[in-house]
């Protein structure tokens, strides 16, 4: 469980563009590098019943200079549970010391 970062391929199929494969000698492109698909125990917040939970980045945006998922699918147990597209992100300036202060 964890991170899993796909071939160029793999990440190609989930963002269903097989056009933008990459000629065998030529290196993958930097882009391609994200964290693609990442999986987890969790419990079901109705059931209380342990599954799997993976979610898979389909594509990216660039959010204050980083790169942020903006398409994710979430299986369960190999279910289809949802597919989210973030339509607004945004990075804090700074955070301030006192937000790690211990109460």
């Amino acid at each position: 469980m964890g991170q899993t970062f796909l071939s160029a391929t793999e990440a190609a199929e989930y963002a269903g563009r097989q056009e933008c494969l990459p000629h065998k000698d030529q290196p993958i492109p930097q882009v391609w590098r994200r964290t693609a698909k990442t999986e987890r125990r969790a419990r079901d917040f109705q059931s209380g019943q342990e599954l799997t939970e993976e979610r898979i980045v389909t594509s990216y945006q660039e959010v204050g200079g980083r790169m942020m998922p903006k398409r994710v699918t979430v299986n369960r147990d190999g279910k289809k549970m949802m597919d989210v597209e973030i339509v607004e992100a945004r990075s804090l300036e700074k955070v301030d010391d006192s937000e790690f202060v211990k109460p």
